[in-house]
C-alpha cells in the first residue's frame, strides 16, 4: 500500500508541477494553489533526507540546490530584490528535493522510467492536439498575444513540459539501441523526439536534442567496437 502511495504521489506531482500543461481550461489561482501545497508537502518529507551518503548524483543535486539559495542572497545584495521575489522565482525548482526522497525510499528506476515514457507520450499527444487546433490555444502559452501565430515559416507552438519529453526521448534511443522488446514504439518516440523540435524551431532545443543523439551514436558504435575487439569472430579454416 506504501508503495502505491509513493508512486501515486510521484504521478500527480509530475502534472501539477507543469500545471497540467498550462491547460487554459483551468483556472490559474487553483492550479497556483494546489502548486503550492504540493511542493510544500515534496519540501517536508524530503529534507529529512537532504545529506544522504555522498554516490550517483547526491552531490550535484546538493550542489544545485546549494546554488538556488546562493543566488536568493546575492539577488538581495546586489539587486535589492526582495526575499519575497527571491522565493517566487526560485519555487518552481524546489521540485529537485524530491530527489532526496526517492533515494531515501528506493523508488525503483524502472517505475520512474514508466511515469516519464507516459507524460512523455502525453506531451507528443496534447501536442500535436494543439498543433492541429492552432491557433486556438488549449495547452501552452503563446510567445505573445492569446494565440499561436505562424513564425520561422510555421506555426511555433512552445510547449510546456519540454523536459519530460527530452527525457523520453533519452530513454528511447536507449531502449530502442538495447532491446528487441517494443522496438517499433521506441522508434516512434525516438523520431518524435527528433521532429517535435524541428516543429518548434528553437535553435537551443534543436542543438540539444542532436548532440544527445550524436553522443548515443557515438557511444554505441564505441561500444560494438570494444565488442568485436575484445571478442573478435572466430574465422572457421577448412581442412
Amino acid at each position: 500500500m506504501r508503495r502505491q502511495l509513493e508512486i501515486a504521489f510521484v504521478f500527480l506531482l509530475v502534472i501539477i508541477s507543469f500545471k497540467f500543461f498550462d491547460a487554459r481550461f483551468l483556472n490559474d489561482s487553483i492550479l497556483n494553489y494546489l502548486l503550492f501545497l504540493t511542493l510544500i508537502i515534496t519540501i517536508i518529507i524530503s529534507v529529512p533526507y537532504i545529506l544522504p551518503p555522498n554516490k550517483g548524483f547526491v552531490l550535484p543535486v546538493q550542489l544545485l540546490l546549494g546554488s538556488m539559495f546562493i543566488s536568493i542572497i546575492m539577488a538581495g545584495l546586489y539587486w535589492d530584490q526582495s526575499l519575497l521575489d527571491s522565493l517566487i522565482a526560485v519555487a518552481p525548482y524546489l521540485i529537485f528535493f524530491i530527489f532526496f526522497y526517492l533515494l531515501q525510499v528506493k523508488f525503483p528506476v524502472d517505475l520512474l522510467e514508466k511515469i516519464i515514457v507516459i507524460y512523455g507520450v502525453l506531451y507528443i499527444l496534447l501536442y500535436a492536439f494543439e498543433f492541429i487546433n492552432s491557433p486556438t490555444v488549449f495547452f501552452g502559452k503563446p510567445l505573445w498575444g492569446d494565440e499561436f501565430l505562424v513564425s520561422r515559416g510555421i506555426m511555433r507552438i512552445i510547449f510546456p513540459g519540454g523536459g519530460v519529453f527530452v527525457l523520453t526521448s533519452f530513454i528511447a534511443i536507449n531502449k530502442l539501441t538495447s532491446q528487441e522488446k517494443n522496438r517499433w514504439f521506441w522508434l516512434l518516440l525516438t523520431i518524435a523526439g527528433i521532429v517535435i523540435p524541428l516543429m518548434q524551431v528553437t535553435r537551443q532545443f534543436i542543438a540539444g536534442i542532436l548532440l544527445l543523439y550524436l553522443y548515443h551514436a557515438i557511444r554505441s558504435i564505441s561500444l560494438s567496437k570494444k565488442v568485436l575487439i575484445d571478442h573478435p569472430p572466430k574465422i572457421r579454416t577448412v581442412s
